[in-house]
C-alpha cells in the first residue's frame, strides 16, 4: 500500500470527470459544462457480485491522474499549496487530489502540458466511512471458455476499449468518462452473460493513505 502525502487541511469542492484531448475552444466549452453534471439517483450503485451497493457522490474531493508524469513534475501542473495529496498510482501515473477550482485552472491550462489527464470524481460507499475515487476502467469476468468471443461484443456494444486481462481472469475495460464506466459496469452486469462486472476504483482510507482497488 502506497501512503499519501497530506499536504494541506482538505476543503469542500464539487468532484467530476473528463479525459482530456487537444480540442477548440467550442470543444472545451461544452466540455467544461459536462463537468459538473451530478450523477442521478438511479446512477448510484455498482455490483459487487451478486451484492447491489449503494454509493453516493462526495463533493470533498478531486482525483486527477496524469499519464507519464513523475512527481518531480507535480509542480507543472499544481503548486504544492494547492495539492491536498500526491502519489504515483499503477502504470506510473501521477496522481493529484485538489480542489475544483484548482482543477479547473488545470483543464484550462491542459494544451500547454503533455499528457493525457482525467479528473475522477469521488464517492462514498453505503456502511464505509472511506472515500474512493471513480475510475474510466471497468473490471469484467467472463465465464470460463466464453472471454475470447465476449470481448470484442462487449467492448463494441457498450463503446468500451479492451485493455488486458489481470492475473485473476478479469479483463479491464476503458470507458469514456467515470460517471459513463459506472453505468456501463452496471449494465454489463445486468444485461450480459458475466460472472461480475464492476468499476475500478481508487480508495482513500481515513489512515490518509491511497490504494488502487486490485483487478479481481
Amino acid at each position: 500500500m502506497k501512503k499519501l502525502i497530506q499536504l494541506t487541511k482538505l476543503t469542500s469542492v464539487i468532484c467530476f470527470f473528463v479525459i482530456l484531448y487537444g480540442c477548440n475552444k467550442q470543444d472545451v466549452s461544452l466540455q467544461t459544462d459536462a463537468l459538473f453534471e451530478p450523477f442521478s439517483q438511479q446512477e448510484l450503485y455498482y455490483w459487487h457480485e451478486d451484492d447491489k451497493i449503494l454509493i453516493s457522490q462526495d463533493p470533498s474531493l478531486v482525483l486527477i491522474e496524469i499519464d507519464g508524469a513523475t512527481l518531480e513534475q507535480a509542480q507543472d501542473y499544481l503548486p504544492l499549496s494547492q495539492t491536498k495529496g500526491i502519489r504515483i498510482g499503477d502504470n506510473n501515473k501521477l496522481q493529484l487530489i485538489t480542489s475544483t477550482e484548482n482543477a479547473l485552472s488545470v483543464f484550462a491550462r491542459y494544451t500547454t502540458n503533455s499528457g493525457r489527464l482525467a479528473f475522477y470524481p469521488a464517492i462514498k460507499i453505503a456502511g464505509n466511512e472511506s472515500t474512493a475515487f471513480i475510475t474510466n476502467r471497468i473490471s469484467v469476468k467472463f465465464p470460463d471458455n466464453s472471454a475470447s468471443t465476449a470481448i470484442d461484443a462487449i467492448a463494441q456494444k457498450y463503446n468500451l476499449t479492451f485493455v488486458k486481462e489481470t492475473l485473476y481472469g478479469a479483463h479491464i475495460f476503458e470507458s469514456s468518462y467515470a460517471k459513463q464506466a459506472l453505468k456501463e459496469a452496471n449494465a454489463i452486469y445486468e444485461n450480459e452473460d458475466v460472472l461480475w462486472s464492476g468499476p475500478d476504483f481508487i480508495m482513500l482510507f481515513n489512515n490518509n493513505s491511497i490504494q488502487q482497488n486490485p483487478a479481481k
